[in-house]
Order: C-alpha cells, then sequence, then structure tokens
C-alpha cells in the first residue's frame, strides 16, 4: 500500500485505505503499521509521495474529515514538529515510470511554517472539550513554531473549565502541571479550578 501512496494520481484513494486499515489494526511489534506507514508518507520534511505540497494538504484535509476519529488525531498529530524524529524510506516501485527515484526538494522555512499553520489549525478545530486531545498539543507546545504556541495558548486560556467533564478537564490540568509545560491562566483562573 505506501507504494500506491507514492504516485500523485494514487495518493488520496490509497492513503484512505491506509486510514481504514489503521482503524482495524489489532496492533503488534512490528513498526510497519499502517498508521505508521501513513504518518511517514506525509511528514512535511521527508514526504514520500509525488504529490505537490498543495496535493498532500488536500489530502490530509480529506484524511481528517473522513477517517476514524482514533485515526485522525494522532496522524495529524504526529505531522508537527518533534524533536529527534525519524523516517524510514517505504519500499519503493521497481517498474513504474512515474517514480524514476523522486526525491521531493527540501522544504523552505515558509512552507514548513505554512504546513505547521495549517495543521495546527486543523488540530484546534477538532480538540472540542477533548482534554485528551488538548493535552496532546499542551505536551507539542515546546516543539511548536511561536505562532502556533502562541494560538495554541490563547485558545486554551479562552477555554471555560467548567464546560470540560471531570475526566477531560483533569487531563488538561495533569499536562499543564507537566514539567515543561508553561501554565497560561484560563479566564483569570487555572483550568482545575472549580468556576
Amino acid at each position: 500500500m505506501p507504494v500506491t501512496v507514492r504516485s500523485a494520481p494514487m495518493t488520496g484513494s490509497a492513503a484512505l485505505a491506509l486510514a481504514r486499515l489503521a482503524q482495524l489494526d489489532p496492533g503488534g511489534r512490528w513498526a510497519n503499521r499502517p498508521d505508521r506507514s501513513l504518518n511517514q508518507i506525509f511528514l512535511p520534511w521527508r514526504p514520500q509521495t509525488t504529490a505537490t505540497p498543495d496535493e498532500r494538504l488536500a489530502v490530509i484535509d480529506m484524511l481528517r474529515r473522513r477517517a476514524a476519529p482514533q485515526v485522525a488525531w494522532p496522524f495529524l498529530a504526529g505531522l508537527l514538529p518533534t524533536p529527534h524524529s525519524i523516517s524510514e524510506t517505504s519500499h519503493q516501485p521497481r517498474w513504474r515510470e512515474w517514480h524514476l527515484d523522486y526525491q521531493p526538494p527540501q522544504m523552505g522555512v515558509a512552507e514548513w511554517s505554512r504546513h505547521a499553520e495549517v495543521i495546527t489549525g486543523w488540530l484546534l478545530e477538532g480538540a472540542g472539550l477533548t482534554g485528551t486531545h488538548w493535552a496532546d498539543l499542551i505536551a507539542r507546545l515546546p516543539n511548536l513554531p511561536e505562532a502556533q504556541h502562541d494560538l495554541i495558548l490563547d485558545r486554551l486560556r479562552g477555554l471555560d473549565p467548567g464546560a470540560f467533564d471531570e475526566a477531560d478537564r483533569d487531563a488538561v490540568t495533569g499536562a499543564l502541571r507537566t514539567p515543561g509545560a508553561r501554565p497560561p491562566p484560563v479566564r483569570g483562573r487555572p483550568v482545575g479550578a472549580a468556576g
């Protein structure tokens, strides 16, 4: 399947098939799981498809809307900057002319910033009042470009702690108490404070 995703015309349908496989995947110890393959194909700094950056973002947008939430959220979050991340090259086709040892050009700073901005926007749109999603975003704050870092903090400050159920509020509070997280004031009080 990862070979099929390399072809720009096939990227969308093959990626959606991988997302469906990831939803059905029972797990295991092999590194080559459908969710990992999907993430590796769309890593912004080392994409493994001949699709252009705009085509890749269009496919990512389609996946976030059509894939199961338990697949879509980790897939999107996995595309944000992460220190010391690595990527393995997926199998390359040997009998397809469209490949011809294609290597996408290195992503420039402006393109990387645009990508991070779009992905962060989609994650904020999908976070809702799910505490684990907010905890995930809080954990990623130190690695984000300043604009996305500040955007997440602004949204977090605008949340009403009383709108969260207890388990979700506890997840956010726990993430904010993690070393390295900078707890922002939320409407003048900590997220876990009674309202």
